[in-house]
């Protein structure tokens, strides 16, 4: 009988110990997204040459923002940004402050930790004027 109660204590132990570091994680799968590649097609809704910034309503894109789809999503630009104008056979380069409220545009780049707890996404390229066969 002793055997079984020390043994019960002991696993008990083994338990606790391994969960408490497990448990210690808390909010990983919130950032589970962080530092990987987002993509989108949407809207221009506003565009905020000082701030850097480009408001889409998100049309349609991949698993790191299908929980936008719908709705506005503030997207951060960067000195390194790509801005392009679609046109066929190439694409033209262009700045941000080409960029016009009512284009349709594709967006991708990457999702980091911002200093608030949210995250950031910073567009790497940015497309306008892409064709409406784009958002189907």
């Amino acid at each position: 009988m002793k055997k079984v109660l020390w043994l019960s204590i002991v696993v008990v132990t083994l338990l606790a110990v391994a969960a408490v570091p497990a448990m210690a994680g808390g909010d990983n799968n919130q950032r589970r997204w962080q530092g990987s590649v987002f993509g989108l097609v949407g809207q221009v809704t506003a565009v905020d040459a000082a701030a850097g910034t480009i408001t889409v309503q998100v049309h349609t894109g991949n698993r790191l923002v299908k929980d936008y789809i719908g709705q506005e999503l503030t997207i951060t630009t960067s000195e390194d940004t790509l801005f392009l104008r679609y046109e066929d056979p190439k694409c033209e380069i262009i700045a941000l402050e080409d960029v016009e409220v009512g284009a349709y545009a594709s967006m991708n780049g990457i999702v980091i930790p911002g200093d608030e707890g949210n995250e950031i996404f910073l567009a790497k390229r940015v497309t306008v004027d892409v064709p409406l066969q784009a958002l189907v």
